[in-house]
């Protein structure tokens, strides 16, 4: 869609481009942004050349930008990046589930961003659904400089709704290695512990129970409009 309000397009190369003129959208893959009519936007300030490494696997745990794209993090998940999946963190076969459940096509994989999907904050966003359920951690940018952190399942507080403040960006979300988990409860595994860490997820093939699909002849799931933004 054209979006006819805009009349400057800049790109972000270092944290104090973040500071936002009156009109101006912070803009990733900016699927949403682009969907419909944004009648008080004149501006967008593209953070793609802010050079953040799309996945870090530190010993602390896993950290994804917000600039990384739905296709690059389910090809991480899949071992197809430079940057090697620990051994033992089973729980990233559940990267692909989530992005399949966004229901978009390819050019929306390769363009939408788990950043993007996060702060759009709808109610079928996925990636919140995987980062709350891997105990996962917002990293957001204030705009005196500094940094605040907080659970993704707290950052959303309702339908396209969230505790960004004006001015702060979202840098990343943090999942640590050590961090216990709920994602079990998404899947049905392992029902005897109430919480489960990343490395002690299911290995392929072993006899734990396979996660839930859809009953047959149960209608296909629905997407809410813009949840890939």
């Amino acid at each position: 869609m054209d979006i006819t309000t805009v009349t400057s397009y800049r790109f972000a190369s270092s944290r104090g481009d973040l500071a936002l003129a009156p009109g101006e959208k912070i803009l990733a893959g900016g699927t949403w942004l682009m969907s419909e009519p944004q009648s008080e936007v004149t501006g967008f300030v593209d953070i793609t050349r802010m050079g953040w490494p799309e996945i870090e696997v530190t010993d602390a745990g896993l950290r994804v930008a917000a600039t990384c794209t739905i296709a690059r993090f389910v090809a991480w998940s899949r071992g197809e990046l430079d940057t090697p999946v620990p051994a033992g963190w089973h729980a990233t076969g559940a990267i692909p589930d989530a992005a399949h459940a966004l229901l978009m096509s390819f050019k929306v994989w390769n363009t939408a961003t788990v950043g993007g999907n996060v702060c759009q904050s709808f109610t079928a966003a996925a990636m919140v659904s995987l980062l709350a359920a891997l105990d996962g951690e917002a990293v957001i940018w204030t705009p005196d400089g500094g940094e605040r952190r907080q659970p993704v399942a707290e950052f959303i507080t309702g339908q396209a709704k969230n505790t960004l403040q004006p001015g702060e960006v979202l840098r990343a979300l943090d999942a640590r290695a050590s961090a216990p988990e709920r994602i079990h409860e998404l899947y049905g595994t392992l029902p005897t512990s109430p919480r489960v860490p990343l490395a002690k997820w299911p290995t392929p093939g072993s006899n734990a129970p396979a996660p839930p699909r859809a009953r047959p002849g149960a209608p296909p799931p629905t997407c809410e409009p813009g949840m890939s933004a």
